[in-house]
This record gives C-alpha cells, sequence and structure tokens, in this order.
C-alpha cells in the first residue's frame, strides 16, 4: 500500500530530523561556547546529555529549555545568535527536536511543520542571519 510507504519514510525522515536537532546542538553550543572557566564550568554537551535535558528535564519545552541555556555564562554568545531574528534559531531547533512529535499533527499544505528536503531545511530564515 502506498500509504503505508508514505507513512513510512515521513517516519524515517522525522527521525532523521529529530537526531539531526541533537547534532546541531551540540555543535552549536560545544564549539560556539565562551571559553570555560572554574567560575563558569561548561555543562555537559554530549547527546544523552542534551537529550536528558530537552526530553526527561524540559519536557520537550523550547522556552524552559532557552531559559536554561540562558542562565549559563559560557552560552551566552550561542544563546544570542539564536536568538537573532525573533528567535529563528531556537525556531529551528524546535522544528527539528521536535520533528517525531508533529509528525502526528494534523496540518495542512500552507501549515507543513516538516522539511521534505535538505533545500528545505536550509531555507529556514535561521540560515539567513547576518553574523
Amino acid at each position: 500500500d502506498d500509504r503505508i510507504d508514505v507513512a513510512a519514510g515521513q517516519f524515517a525522515m522525522a527521525e532523521d530530523l529529530n537526531a539531526l536537532g541533537f547534532v546541531y546542538l551540540g555543535l552549536l553550543f560545544a564549539t560556539l561556547a565562551n571559553p570555560a572557566t572554574l567560575s563558569a564550568p561548561m555543562p555537559p554537551t554530549d547527546d544523552d546529555s542534551w537529550q536528558r535535558l530537552f526530553s526527561d528535564i524540559f519536557n520537550k519545552d523550547m522556552g524552559a529549555f532557552r531559559d536554561y541555556c540562558t542562565n549559563e555564562d559560557v552560552w551566552d554568545e550561542v544563546v544570542d545568535l539564536l536568538d537573532r531574528e525573533e528567535g529563528a534559531g531556537w525556531n529551528l531547533l524546535g522544528e527539528l527536536l521536535l520533528a517525531r512529535e508533529r509528525l502526528g499533527e494534523a496540518f495542512t499544505e500552507d501549515e507543513e511543520r516538516q522539511f521534505g528536503s535538505a533545500k528545505d531545511l536550509l531555507e529556514h530564515p535561521f540560515f539567513k542571519v547576518k553574523i
């Protein structure tokens, strides 16, 4: 049945987008962080820590997760970057990290919540932010 193939493809894409979100999160926060100091040590930035924080501790709430990141001095520049253009970076991370959850949501063609291709992903406003 074609519907099963389409659903399986959408599920696989949502899984990939979710994984990409955690990789991108780690990349941003590990490479763009301010140097750690004794008074401001680097919090864990491994994939398991990010998943535990986002999913278990903050219950997949991007606002609460952002607040946590804001409270870490070493991540000030990363938070500032993600805040640009009305929070375009946080929006992108939310779309990626919540791709599996949003797969089941009803949406119209105009409100599609998932990226259909790498090109669609790169068209996100965050990638147009001037640095």
